[in-house]
């Protein structure tokens, strides 16, 4: 009995452990269809990241960047969805750390794939940009994200 907390213990992180380890796996298969796969399979696969719990920010930049117009646009379109809920979180001053931490990320991940962007994107890419730097100035100075000006 005194070691049943501890076998309690290691199952729950060896679930957790393998959820993760599902999560990269099913974000890396999904990124390989939207680089290499058919359009109408690179859009499905788009759709399929964006309900992957968490969001997988990098994996959604990377395929906004690829030289698949539809699925880019596509990405486009769910990275905005995100930056929307970002904005309704910190107007309503919910889930601060979060919608930081994210627009971190973003930001993060958008500068260092700026140049992977087609010149067509180039306009959504400066939206993107000044849209995290303006809700960044929105956050009370201790939880604002990390992002620079374009």
């Amino acid at each position: 009995m005194l070691y049943l907390p501890f076998v309690v213990v290691a199952a729950l992180l060896a679930a957790a452990g393998t959820a993760a380890w599902q999560r990269t796996r099913t974000v890396a298969e999904l990124s390989d269809v939207i680089a290499h796969g058919e359009t109408r399979d690179a859009i499905a696969a788009v759709h399929k990241l964006t309900v992957v719990p968490g969001p997988p920010i990098q994996a959604l930049v990377a395929a906004a960047s690829v030289n698949n117009r539809e699925a880019a646009a596509v990405a486009q379109v769910a990275l905005n969805r995100l930056l929307d809920q970002w904005r309704r979180d910190v107007e309503t001053k919910q889930s601060l750390d979060a919608a930081s931490a994210n627009l971190s990320t973003l930001a993060q991940a958008l500068a260092e794939s700026a140049n992977e962007f087609p010149v067509a994107d180039q306009a959504w890419l400066t939206d993107a940009a000044k849209l995290i730097v303006q809700l960044a100035d929105k956050f009370p100075s201790a939880k604002a994200p990390l992002v620079a000006a374009p």
